[in-house]
């Protein structure tokens, strides 16, 4: 069982809010987190911003994103690239199509995000953190 995380899940996770716990509690049932490899960029690009709007030290800060690359692998680009330009023509965003490439390289695995313009595809499923505890109490 396969969840695509997109940028705005994790930028949450180091405000220990719901997204942390139902992180673990999706690893606990056996699920396999992915994002593509530029999140994790993006990650700590954002390192002020996130360390300013959760309060956090900044050990604290690298102890999490430390924790964040144990749980999740980050797909490098080279492994979905072929999938580009189909997931272009599914993505409602431009900047979001590399998840979208990563889902369709992974059977059309689906995305957690917190953009509601994802949902505005057919194709791929996007769960939202609604869908995602509704998931967990079916398990």
């Amino acid at each position: 069982m396969l969840l695509i995380l997109d940028t705005n899940i994790l930028f949450s996770f180091f405000n220990k809010s719901k997204v942390f716990s139902l992180t673990k509690e999706l690893r606990h049932i056996g699920y396999k987190l992915v994002s593509p490899d530029f999140v994790f960029f993006e990650i700590k690009g954002l390192k002020k911003q996130i360390i300013e709007s959760s309060g956090l030290s900044e050990s604290e800060y690298e102890f999490l994103l430390l924790l964040i690359k144990r749980i999740i692998r980050f797909i490098p680009k080279s492994e979905y690239k072929e999938f580009i330009l189909e997931a272009k023509t599914l993505s409602p965003h431009f900047k979001d199509f590399p998840l979208f490439a990563l889902s369709l390289y992974l059977n059309k695995s689906p995305i957690w995000s917190r953009e509601v313009r994802l949902k505005k595809q057919e194709s791929i499923k996007v769960l939202s953190d609604e869908d995602i505890e509704k998931l967990l109490r079916k398990e």
